[in-house]
């Protein structure tokens, strides 16, 4: 369960995982779900039709853009964020980035610079989430 009691994607099983230390250069394309650890530069994107899941752990970085169902930070992303179902921003998070959303956790302590913008999901799929209905220019650390 998410920090508001919602269920969401984090029970999906983790089929693949780039340890800390490593580092991956290319875009990656998966199902399922997807756990980093080290840093990834290249765009991360999954199967439209599936339940995937993508895992940025603290020690986690990504630079490149990110299209998946449901995406988890705890870690660093430098680049936008498209999440259809669920973004989750834990506390130790770093994301510098515009971020389109249907549903957001935020704790406080994440750290966002960029834009937040609510995107309906169903007309996300429609319009490939190019006119995102609300949003809100960030450059703030929640931590203070």
């Amino acid at each position: 369960m998410g920090i508001f009691g919602k269920k969401n994607a984090k029970k999906l099983p983790i089929d693949s995982i780039i340890g800390s230390g490593m580092l991956f250069e290319g875009n990656i394309f998966f199902a399922g779900g997807l756990h980093i650890e080290g840093e990834v530069r290249g765009n991360i994107n999954c199967e439209k039709n599936d339940e995937a899941l993508l895992v940025v752990a603290e020690t986690g970085k990504i630079i490149g853009e990110i299209d998946v169902r449901t995406v988890v930070v705890s870690g660093t992303i430098i680049g936008s964020v498209r999440a259809e179902d669920l973004l989750e921003l834990q506390s130790t998070s770093n994301v510098t980035g515009d971020m389109y959303y249907s549903s957001l956790e935020m704790q406080p302590g994440a750290l966002v610079q960029g834009r937040l913008s609510h995107v309906d999901k169903h007309e996300g799929e429609s319009s490939n989430w190019s006119e995102p209905k609300q949003s809100l220019k960030l450059a703030t650390d929640s931590r203070n």
